[in-house]
């Protein structure tokens, strides 16, 4: 960067309009927001968003629910069991390669599941022989 006064001036000047445009800028974008029903500005100047109090509340609604329903509820139902096994993989597995990774798991599961068939056939059939 150049070391003129005048250079050292309008970068001085640009920082100085910068802060002030800023200013301006947010100002004019929480009317848009409010305008909008995006965002709700309290007399204090703190800033609600609506979307993030009605998750508040609805959250809230669904745990008094959830305690409501579990005193009603005996403890002598028993829970149900989930029908599809989930895999762990790590994080950084991109899509395509978590599908080959699924495919590799359950085709690795059939593989053991037809060797411990394959061995409780072959013990019964030597049980039946002795």
């Amino acid at each position: 960067m150049a070391k003129s006064i005048r250079s050292k001036w309008r970068r001085k000047m640009r920082a100085i309009k910068r802060i002030r445009y800023g200013v301006k800028e947010l100002d004019r974008l929480k009317k848009m927001l409010v305008n909008a029903g995006e965002i709700e500005v309290k007399e204090t100047g703190e800033i609600e968003h609506v979307c993030l109090v009605k998750a508040k509340n609805e959250e809230a609604e669904k745990i008094q629910l959830e305690k409501e329903e579990k005193t009603k509820v005996d403890k002598t139902v028993e829970p149900l069991k989930e029908t599809t096994k989930k895999v762990q993989h790590p994080t950084w597995l991109r899509k395509k390669e978590y599908k080959k990774y699924i495919r590799s798991y359950r085709k690795q599961q059939s593989i053991n599941a037809k060797r411990i068939k394959g061995s409780i056939k072959k013990k019964s059939i030597a049980v039946k022989k002795l």
